[in-house]
């Protein structure tokens, strides 16, 4: 695989590290504005899975970084 492949690749796992910023962000706001036991739960898993994301795109870009 060429090297720009790899860097547009890079690039869109960037982004979606990014994204999961976003998303902890909306998430924490959220909560503190949540009235109820279902909105706690709602922003819970919008946490949960940005935490998800993050740390798979953080762990594919380690591994693209040892593999160069």
């Amino acid at each position: 695989m060429s090297d720009k492949h790899v860097h547009i690749k890079d690039k869109y796992i960037s982004k979606a590290i990014e994204l999961a910023d976003k998303l902890l962000d909306v998430s924490v706001r959220g909560t503190k504005e949540a009235g109820d036991d279902s909105s706690m739960i709602f922003f819970g898993t919008i946490r949960d899975y940005a935490f998800k994301i993050k740390k798979l795109a953080d762990e594919l870009l380690k591994k693209r970084q040892e593999g160069n």
